[in-house]
């Protein structure tokens, strides 16, 4: 039987309950796609919401209230895509750790 050897491109924990967790090191290429990914989205909501709140504010100058009150809509609905790049930042993360259900055959048992 061969002896358990560590890849040291894998970080190995084992948690209290035993349950084995592992990592494996990110490329710098994935996690500047994802940053870019992530800068795109932000960008993209900012100029969006920017866009429908200042028609908004022109309507209401130029058109009147009733007018920039429909187009306030649009405004209302960009809104929430201010909330895309942080849930992409927290739930799309590349190299999120894995939890294995059983212990792989060539870990070594406690």
């Amino acid at each position: 039987m061969d002896p358990f050897r560590i890849d040291p491109a894998r970080l190995y924990d084992v948690r209290p309950d035993g349950r084995v967790e592992t990592a494996v090191a990110i490329p710098d290429s994935l996690i500047a796609q994802h940053r870019a990914r992530l800068r795109r989205w932000w960008v993209g909501a900012v100029l969006l919401n920017a866009l429908t709140m200042g028609t908004t504010v022109a309507a209401a100058a130029v058109l009147g209230w009733g007018v920039a009150a429909r187009i306030a809509i649009l405004a209302l609905l960009a809104f929430p895509l201010l909330a895309v790049a942080p849930a992409l930042a927290r739930f799309a993360a590349p190299g999120a750790s894995r939890r294995h259900h059983a212990r792989p055959r060539d870990f070594p048992k406690p």
